[in-house]
């Protein structure tokens, strides 16, 4: 395999998390869309994820690991560890902020990063929801801190221009007409 090859495939599980190898990929405006395959499963996902143009490994969006009704959930992949900071780990406060408009923190879940999991997520429903249409709202840009262990933040700004139609077809392959 071609050593070009090997880093293409790296920084793809890197970017999506390590929990997933990208299929197919296009672009929806600012968006980068993925048809995904979870590791050791024939289920197809979706992503819809915006880049940050400051660290181009850090993505914002949302994701469904297999389609069905409420199966869209939020992410943020900050493009490197966040360190295990407390007992309670499995929580981070995210902020985050649509355009101008008043910057909102919630907990959002932070798997084990031993396992090479990389990101912090919002699970699906209300939570989910509530992002989501926050987003759909927006006209430019989001922006996001999470703290890292030690207490840096880390911070990133995205655009999400084209986010109507990145957003539309991500509820429709992942089937979760609840999002409309």
């Amino acid at each position: 395999m071609s050593s070009v090859r090997i880093a293409t495939v790296v920084v793809l599980i890197s970017l999506i998390g390590g929990m997933a190898a990208a299929q197919n990929e296009t672009k929806i405006g600012a968006w980068r869309y993925l048809e995904t395959r979870s590791i050791g499963s024939t289920a197809v996902g979706y992503r819809a994820l915006a880049v940050s143009a400051a660290n181009t490994n850090a993505s914002f969006g949302f994701a469904c690991d297999e389609p069905g009704p409420v199966s869209i959930y939020a992410l943020v992949i900050p493009g490197e560890a966040l360190g295990l900071s407390t007992a309670n780990a499995a929580k981070r406060a995210l902020t985050f902020q649509v355009d101008n408009r008043p910057p909102v923190t919630k907990d959002w879940f932070y798997p084990d990063e031993t396992k090479g999991e990389n990101f912090v997520s919002m699970g699906n429903g209300i939570d989910t929801f509530d992002v989501l249409n926050a987003v759909r709202k927006g006209q430019k840009t989001v922006k996001v801190k999470v703290a890292k262990a030690g207490g840096k933040t880390l911070e990133f700004t995205f655009d999400i221009s084209g986010t109507d139609a990145a957003l539309a077809k991500l509820i429709a392959d992942c089937k979760s007409a609840d999002y409309k």
